[in-house]
């Protein structure tokens, strides 16, 4: 049973979540705030959140045999959960984005998924994973650096979407995606579901502003397989870029 805890205001979901995990929160354990004043993305980046945004980080078994693939099986259950129009214009992006591609707009980032794996206090691993979901979120109150590669669901969908009802979607979202990873059957059809959406496949990429050759496939578990100069290797994290994202 899902325990929800809240805050109008918090410095970051994820680092009180993870502080709960170690303390030995059940499993359901979730934490969500109107706002957070230092929340973070992967490798320690900033995220943006002012209010009208989802903010939510979920406790939960982390003794996964995948956990690299946890991030895209978040992100395409987010997506399942989506309205239709907005779901045909979803696609993922390695290792942990959910992007809205329009014709006409850049490519705009929808949800961004952080995963961290702790120790409890009777050292058994737990998992907490935090989404950010640009809801109802006010444009103007974006960074202007990222409102231009900012999608927004309020714009996307009629009448305007409800935070309070998508954080329920995303809490279920979560849970679903972890059970998923729990089997081989399950874990086989996530990878399939992410690679069917995965964008950059066959097309050149960097690696934390580096060029490292060909995306050519997601790999059982998680990795990126890269093809440069006749040769094959696996990336398991830092930050991908595409030239039609550039």
């Amino acid at each position: 049973m899902a325990v929800r805890v809240a805050f109008d205001e918090v410095d970051s979901t994820q680092s009180v979540a993870i502080d709960r995990a170690k303390s030995g929160a059940p499993d359901g354990t979730y934490v969500v705030a109107g706002v957070q004043t230092n929340g973070t993305g992967r490798t320690g980046r900033s995220w943006s959140s002012p209010r009208g945004g989802l903010y939510v980080s979920w406790i939960g078994p982390g003794a996964l045999t995948a956990p690299g693939l946890l991030p895209l099986a978040v992100a395409v259950e987010i997506r399942r959960a989506l309205p239709d129009g907005v779901r045909a214009q979803t696609r993922l992006k390695w290792p942990n984005d959910l992007l809205v591609l329009r014709v006409g707009h850049p490519a705009q980032k929808l949800a961004g998924i952080l995963t961290d794996r702790v120790n409890g206090p009777d050292e058994t691993i737990r998992a907490v994973v935090g989404v950010g979901l640009n809801v109802a979120t006010p444009r103007t109150d974006l960074p202007e650096e990222i409102r231009s590669r900012t999608a927004i669901l309020a714009e996307l969908v009629d009448p305007a979407p409800d935070v309070r009802e998508y954080e329920d979607r995303v809490v279920e979202s979560i849970a679903r995606a972890v059970a998923r990873l729990d089997t081989p059957e399950g874990r086989a059809s996530v990878v399939a579901e992410c690679r069917e959406h995965l964008i950059g496949l066959g097309e050149p990429v960097r690696i934390d502003g580096r060029p490292v050759g060909t995306l050519r496939a997601l790999c059982e578990d998680g990795a990126a397989a890269v093809e440069q100069d006749g040769t094959t290797f696996e990336i398991r994290a830092g930050e991908l870029t595409l030239p039609e994202l550039a």
